[in-house]
């Protein structure tokens, strides 16, 4: 579950003991690209391959910027800082990745950095943005009142032995598979459908939603 959750007219943040998920701005492209330049990070994650310069990353950070939902369902995830230096109050930490619902859809998608891999960061992540997909109730971007979501659905590479862990560790559940579903810079990529649905959050986290 969250720690805290910070919110503001239009966009909210989501804190953890380690992380920060909230919106995406313009001063985090050099972050942005450290991942999106990484074969290992990319390989299953997107259609192309790793980013070779700066202006690629530019214009898929001015993509989620623009978009309706960032800092709504889409958040970059940011590393909180320790290190206080001369000033009282931590520097902001590096954005180390990506996580959430880009669209109107269910489904999400998440990134990380390959030099913060191997602890439990996306785990943390996951298991935050969970909460306040299933849990969290308040008002939208457009004013809408924000409902729990049914379900969150996440669709990955079989050979993608890595995100098939972390998403059955925050209780994801294969509920599917399919052959040949999207062609990428590796050819023909077969699919593996995990679920999560809120009843089965609630179960988890032994919480109810009040809905």
């Amino acid at each position: 579950m969250s720690d805290k959750l910070v919110s503001s007219p239009r966009t909210l943040s989501i804190r953890t003991s380690r992380l920060i998920l909230r919106k995406a701005r313009e001063d985090d492209l050099e972050d942005v690209h450290a991942f999106l330049s990484q074969e290992d990070a990319v390989r299953y994650w997107s259609s192309s391959p790793a980013y070779s310069n700066l202006a690629q990353s530019l214009d898929w950070l001015e993509t989620m910027i623009a978009s309706p939902h960032n800092g709504v369902t889409d958040f970059v995830i940011e590393l909180i800082n320790t290190d206080y230096g001369s000033t009282s109050k931590p520097r902001p930490g590096p954005v180390i990745g990506k996580l959430g619902c880009w669209d109107n859809t269910d489904v999400i998608s998440f990134i990380l950095n390959k030099s913060f891999w191997g602890k439990g960061y996306a785990a943390d992540a996951l298991q935050a943005f969970s909460w306040y997909m299933f849990a969290f109730t308040g008002e939208s971007q457009d004013g809408r009142r924000k409902t729990p979501a049914d379900k969150l659905i996440a669709d990955v590479d079989p050979r993608n032995k890595r995100s098939r862990t972390l998403l059955r560790r925050c209780g994801f559940v294969e509920f599917a598979r399919g052959g040949r579903t999207r062609k990428t810079h590796l050819g023909w990529c077969d699919s593996i459908y995990y679920e999560l649905t809120r009843e089965r959050w609630e179960f988890l986290n032994g919480t109810s939603s009040g809905t």
